[in-house]
């Protein structure tokens, strides 16, 4: 009898919690179940102490976004950002133990806000920002020896494991440079011509991360490396490729410890 009691106990808590979390999560309170809630303090009635959880749940979440897109942030100005970030959580409920995981769809949300035709950046922008959180969580790969990569004049059907803690970033506008000063007061910010196409690689050495340009060709050539393409097929399917570009690329590919294995 005890053990059916205890069972009936910890099954209308576990129902309790989870309408509260529905309640908190979807703005929607039936009067049943206001009516098992007391609100404690100077809450005086159930509403109350709901929109007291709801701001904390819009708070917390916003953190995450703000953590996760300091260069959006900066880029928007504090009341754009919070307003776009409260509309973008009532859009996307928190389904993430890790806050910091939280957010992957926030650059193609703004992209689908009219209000920031004035900011025809700002989505690349937010891709850069995904992009430098999901390299910042990588843990540090282990590089093969420069030397090692010699190999591929004599084995040019072989392929190159990339680190995990590697990233090819292209967008149709720069974006890097206005990422660079999210540290700093939006008034002092100078003007920034962002209308061209980029072409970035991002790596972690050192524990670090680094940031390199690329063009559009090297670009192209990592990204089928990267895919699986072995690197006489690569060069094969791109015509005219300029000599130049395959050089300096070899020694950025030699110089930043981003492969890891030679197949």
């Amino acid at each position: 009898m005890e053990k059916t009691r205890l069972m009936m106990s910890n099954n209308k808590l576990r129902s309790f919690q989870n309408n509260f979390a529905h309640a908190v999560v979807n703005d929607y309170e039936p009067q049943s179940f206001l009516d098992d809630i007391t609100p404690a303090g100077e809450l005086k009635r159930p509403e109350d102490a709901l929109d007291a959880h709801r701001e904390g749940y819009y708070v917390r979440l916003t953190e995450a976004l703000g953590e996760n897109f300091e260069g959006t942030w900066f880029a928007l100005g504090d009341d754009s950002f919070f307003k776009a970030c409260r509309h973008f959580i009532k859009m996307n409920k928190s389904t993430f133990y890790n806050l910091s995981d939280y957010g992957k769809r926030f650059p193609q949300f703004l992209k689908e806000l009219d209000n920031l035709n004035d900011l025809p950046f700002i989505t690349d922008l937010a891709k850069f920002d995904w992009t430098f959180k999901e390299i910042f969580s990588e843990k540090q790969h282990v590089s093969i020896e420069p030397s090692k990569l010699q190999e591929l004049k004599e084995r040019p059907n072989s392929k190159l494991i990339f680190g995990n803690a590697v990233r090819i970033f292209e967008s149709e506008m720069s974006v890097y440079d206005i990422w660079q000063l999210r540290k700093e007061e939006l008034q002092k910010a100078p003007d920034i011509n962002f209308e061209n196409s980029e072409y970035l690689l991002l790596y972690k050495k050192f524990d670090e991360i680094f940031v390199k340009n690329l063009s559009e060709t090297q670009c192209g050539i990592l990204k089928s490396l990267k895919l699986g393409q072995t690197f006489s097929s690569v060069l094969d399917d791109m015509s005219e490729i300029n000599q130049e570009d395959v050089i300096n690329l070899f020694q950025i590919i030699g110089t930043t410890g981003i492969i890891t294995q030679i197949e």
